[in-house]
């Protein structure tokens, strides 16, 4: 395996040690919840309405195509039609935002700093395999 293979999977593993340390303590909450968040119909509903907007929001963010600059009608919009979609767990939304939070903040405690390390160490890997290619340095640095 080559250095530019392990530091990838380095670098591939604190990202996803990261996302897992983010999720953790709201699939906990869900877990722990799960037979009051579906025991009724309009519970059932709102839980798998949630979920596919949860779902779509991070697939956009895995993706980059999170808007930047959205009108604030669409933002306003967008929130009404979430909390429509959750009213009937609308009673567990503090818990869930409050695990959302710390699992953040966890993660961003965790993993920011051997992220951020090993990111510098690849973009100095790539600088010295691009030197080695050139053969020479010449010119000003």
């Amino acid at each position: 395996m080559t250095k530019k293979t392990k530091n990838a999977l380095t670098l591939s593993g604190l990202y996803v040690g990261s996302f897992l340390t983010a999720v953790a303590p709201v699939t906990t909450v869900v877990a722990l919840n799960w037979s009051q968040y579906v025991s009724t119909p309009s519970r059932a509903v709102s839980l798998a309405s949630g979920g596919v907007i949860a779902l779509v929001l991070l697939v956009m963010q895995i993706l980059g195509k999170t808007p930047k600059n959205v009108h604030r009608l669409l933002k306003f919009g967008f929130l009404t039609l979430a909390c429509w979609a959750v009213y009937a767990i609308i009673d567990q939304v503090c818990l869930l935002v409050t695990c959302a939070f710390g699992g953040e903040a966890l993660s961003w405690a965790i993993f920011t700093v051997p992220i951020r390390k090993a990111k510098e160490k690849r973009s100095g890997d790539n600088v010295i395999a691009t030197i080695k290619e050139e053969g020479t340095l010449s010119g000003r640095v």
